[in-house]
């Protein structure tokens, strides 16, 4: 595995991974990233914020956020080796990006993401790299740092079936177009800057 992004995983995490994607349909690998990949990718982000447009949704999908376009090292990132032989690993099949429907995202106070599933046709798969997460000095009894996955069924009886806290570093991947998720609302004092990919079968 060429290790120039991915950090060294160990063997034994990957039944854990691929049983929690199995039971839930999202996982997640804490401190995914070597060091200087995720310095290079963080700088890349805060560049990019000044290119950020909002994009807001009240149609199927309710969405308030900022985003922006990939630039070199996202995109070298997401079509390397490293991240491909990850995923085909856990997902036990070859994946491709599909770059034209990822982006840089950013979320501020009162930012969220409905329940939703991503469009099958450019995003089967999703993959999140958190890039930067900021918490208020005070504690709040509401946050949005938060990635909550649902259960399958109908939405009477849809059930919370895991939470993913938000960290720097960490790498989320999941069956995005088959399994409902989101992101609450931000509290005061909170933001989120994450690399949001989509992948398919190759």
């Amino acid at each position: 595995m060429n290790i120039g992004f991915i950090a060294d995983m160990p063997e034994r995490s990957l039944p854990a991974l691929r049983t929690s994607i199995e039971q839930y349909g999202f996982a997640c690998l804490p401190d995914a990233l070597r060091a200087d990949a995720l310095d290079s990718l963080q700088r890349e982000a805060e560049a990019s914020k000044n290119e950020a447009l909002r994009a807001d949704g009240n149609q199927e999908v309710s969405y308030q956020a900022r985003i922006a376009p990939l630039g070199p090292c996202a995109r070298a990132f997401l079509t390397s080796d490293a991240l491909g032989s990850m995923l085909a690993r856990v997902f036990d099949s070859p994946l491709a990006c599909s770059e034209t429907a990822s982006c840089f995202t950013y979320y501020e106070t009162g930012d969220f993401l409905s329940a939703h599933r991503d469009r099958a046709d450019v995003c089967e798969f999703t993959v999140i790299l958190y890039l930067h997460t900021q918490r208020p000095m005070h504690v709040t009894t509401s946050t949005g740092l938060l990635l909550n996955v649902y259960s399958d069924g109908p939405e009477q009886a849809r059930a919370l079936a895991l939470v993913i806290a938000t960290q720097t570093g960490s790498l989320v991947f999941g069956r995005g177009a088959a399994v409902l998720h989101e992101r609450p609302p931000l509290s005061q004092g909170e933001a989120v800057v994450a690399l949001t990919s989509c992948f398919m079968r190759c």
